[in-house]
């Protein structure tokens, strides 16, 4: 007989601990009945902005004062 075993990650929004407003919580409930808070890697599946474009650095020519 086949076995299944699973997994569950949940997202949360609650309270935040230590602001006011909410912060989202990632919670991973592994098969064998362990709880891990994987938090810091719940954004990892968001696209993140693109890093903008280097900057064109600009070639100053010789200025003189006139005078």
């Amino acid at each position: 007989m086949l076995k299944w075993e699973y997994a569950l990650l949940v997202r949360r929004r609650q309270a935040a601990t230590n602001d006011l407003g909410w912060e989202v919580v990632f919670v991973w409930y592994g098969p064998d009945g362990s709880m891990v808070d994987v938090t810091p890697y719940g954004d990892t599946a968001r696209p993140k902005p693109a890093d903008p474009p280097p900057r064109q650095r600009m070639r100053g020519g010789r200025r003189t004062l006139s005078g």
